[in-house]
């Protein structure tokens, strides 16, 4: 599917390039973000009128909607594996929501989230400039594991290596690797 910057959304056949269906007036204004629930059946957007909407993607009937109570507009959306939590990013907050009843759960301050494999934790990632003599300067990325049943977190740990911004942050599928990628045009691995 594709959310472009007018309010439409339109589904389409990778194989064939086919348009399946289209979704009119999507948000008022522009559309930040789309993603597929974990059986393909609904389509979740989110737009900068602060709702995230859920799709029927056989009718292109709107099932629900809600409103975030953060101050960013949420951008990134992403399911856990088990399809129980969404997690919705935006430039300066994150915010994690339960699917069935659309509950928001409060989340420490986080730069960038991502799930764990098995969708019981949260990878969450945090940045901290640190200047070592004039001519070296690092971005220390603080990584914590966060525990979504206490809502806790269980471990935490200090990656150094990053000479700029944190931009992207990604699990290997069996949890043991993690990769971070920077605006120092570097990927590294933990």
């Amino acid at each position: 599917s594709i959310g472009d910057n007018a309010v439409d959304i339109k589904v389409w056949d990778p194989t064939t390039g086919q348009q399946l269906n289209q979704i009119i007036k999507a948000h008022p204004y522009r559309i930040d973000g789309v993603s597929f629930n974990p059986n393909g059946t609904d389509l979740v957007s989110t737009g900068n009128d602060k709702k995230i909407k859920f799709w029927n993607l056989e009718t292109g009937s709107l099932i629900s909607e809600h409103t975030v109570t953060i101050s960013d507009f949420p951008k990134i959306i992403q399911y856990s594996p088990n399809g129980t939590y969404m997690l919705f990013q935006g430039i300066r907050e994150t915010t994690l929501i339960k699917t069935q009843n659309k509950s928001e759960i409060n989340l420490p301050k986080t730069k960038k989230a991502i799930f764990s494999p098995d969708g019981n934790q949260l990878f969450l990632f945090n940045q901290k400039y640190r200047e070592q003599n004039p001519r070296q300067q690092f971005y220390d990325v603080y990584f914590n594991v966060w525990d979504i049943k206490s809502q806790k977190v269980v471990k935490s740990h200090c990656l150094i290596g990053h000479l700029d911004e944190l931009e992207s942050v990604a699990c290997s599928p069996d949890g043991t690797i993690l990769a971070t990628g920077s605006r120092d045009s570097t990927i590294r691995l933990w």
